[in-house]
């Protein structure tokens, strides 16, 4: 049950990266907002931080792939 629980806090603190960062105008914009959310990452206690991390920067890899070329 624990692991499950860290499971839906990882995903629900992905899902508030995600709105955040995609409401950003641009790719330098995204990329400092997330290395501020890597550093957050760092100082939070009781996480599997690399997990966080990768899933942080997945999702930004994946924001850039989709977003429509202006």
């Amino acid at each position: 049950m624990n692991r499950f629980s860290n499971s839906r806090l990882d995903y629900q603190f992905l899902e508030e990266y995600m709105d955040a960062v995609v409401l950003l105008e641009d790719k330098d914009s995204a990329i400092s907002f997330t290395e501020q959310i890597i550093v957050k990452i760092d100082s939070m206690s009781g996480v599997q931080k690399s997990t966080l991390k990768c899933m942080v920067s997945t999702a930004l890899c994946s924001i850039n792939l989709w977003q429509p070329k202006i």
